[in-house]
């Protein structure tokens, strides 16, 4: 998956809680998700880490960041 998709995936999750009017969606960053981060939001910890169990792409966004961190 590309980072450019698990952005998507994150931007969906919090539209999801823009919809029950918890923060307005252009307000949205790494800090907000990350305090509103739930049940309904797996994908929504630190976006640097992504070491999500629960989540499917916990996988793919596991090697992804570290890949990306190879990088730096």
């Amino acid at each position: 998956m590309t980072t450019a998709r698990l952005v998507a995936k994150m931007t969906d999750a919090a539209s999801k809680i823009c919809r029950k009017g918890r923060i307005r969606h252009r307000q949205i960053t790494a800090s907000n998700m990350k305090q509103n981060a739930g049940p309904s939001m797996p994908l929504a910890t630190r976006p640097a880490t992504l070491h999500i169990s629960s989540s499917p792409l916990s996988r793919t966004a596991r090697t992804t960041g570290e890949s990306l961190s190879r990088a730096k």
